[in-house]
């Protein structure tokens, strides 16, 4: 069975976006990786049969929403967060969210705030930031693949056809 899992991040009020991924990559699951939780009140009335999972961002400080989780889909393991407090960088991994990916024996680690897109393997994990999919010239998003135990992503900017 195909599982797919759109990953946005820092939306800041741009549900649209979102909104229009979903349209275009028909996810089961979304995974929105703070920034714009409430961006996600317009998304969940409108795809009440969508999964959808976040963490609270550096600027959702309204939120009681933890700023860290741990989701298993499709037999991977999924730590999402929004990297702030763990000092994530622009093109890498930061050694204190490695620590806590490996430490929560994660699959994938997915992390946004830098508003940079990057996907790259490191330590046998799938590291994905989908940048940000507010109104941005470099607005994207990530779709995670899972199917017979396979991972793939795509990194996707919101304007591409």
């Amino acid at each position: 069975m195909k599982t797919t899992i759109l990953i946005v991040s820092d939306s800041h009020g741009y549900y649209t976006n979102i909104l229009d991924a979903i349209d275009k990559e028909k996810p089961q699951f979304l995974l929105h990786l703070g920034d714009g939780e409430k961006d996600l009140e317009t998304v969940a009335i409108l795809y009440p049969n969508l999964f959808i999972y976040n963490v609270r961002g550096n600027c959702d400080g309204w939120s009681s929403t933890p700023t860290e989780a741990i989701y298993t889909i499709a037999g991977k393991r999924i730590y999402i967060v929004h990297g702030n407090l763990h000092h994530v960088q622009r093109n890498a991994l930061s050694p204190e969210l490695l620590k806590e990916a490996l430490t929560a024996e994660a699959d994938i680690v997915c992390f946004g705030h830098t508003h940079n897109a990057i996907h790259l393997q490191e330590h046998e994990l799938e590291v994905i930031n989908p940048g940000t999919i507010k109104n941005d010239p470099k607005a994207g998003y990530a779709v995670l693949t899972i199917e017979d135990n396979q991972v793939q992503v795509a990194l996707k900017k919101v304007d591409e056809n």
